[in-house]
């Protein structure tokens, strides 16, 4: 009796190239670099300020600028309980801010956060209103591990 053909191996190192294929294009995917968002937010004479977030350290997946559930509280930098991967950066303006442009970028293993606020030319109440940054990461954003500059 004859022997059985036997299959090729080539089947069996076609699938395993592929699933390694697929696993490295998906680790591919995660978006690394520098990355924008940019948002409204209200201000408590009726107007609206410009923020804009930008991203160099590659490790921020997502920015909220006063986010409905935010209570921003002054100058604070923290984790909420039991979320080590989001961080809450509060900042106190003027109703005169016409635009704040928010930098994030690494300093070694820390989060260097600058704060810049561009003022309107006129008049202005002299009320402090309070914002809140909500960043999100798929890794650990440690409070203690992030330093904050304002600039006027």
């Amino acid at each position: 009796m004859p022997n059985p053909p036997r299959r090729s191996p080539r089947p069996v190192r076609l699938l395993a190239l592929l699933f390694v294929a697929a696993l490295t294009l998906g680790a591919c995917s995660r978006i690394v670099g520098p990355r924008d968002w940019t948002q409204t937010a209200e201000l408590v004479n009726g107007g609206s300020i410009v923020v804009n977030v930008r991203d160099t350290s590659g490790r921020i997946d997502d920015a909220e600028i006063d986010p409905p559930a935010g209570n921003p509280v002054p100058d604070v930098v923290a984790n909420p309980p039991g979320q080590p991967n989001v961080l809450v950066v509060t900042w106190t303006g003027g109703a005169c801010d016409e635009r704040t442009d928010i930098g994030i970028a690494s300093a070694g293993p820390r989060l260097a956060i600058t704060i810049t606020t561009t003022v309107a030319n006129r008049d202005c109440d002299a009320i402090g209103i309070g914002h809140l940054l909500r960043l999100t990461s798929s890794q650990p954003l440690p409070a203690n591990a992030v330093t904050v500059t304002t600039q006027p």
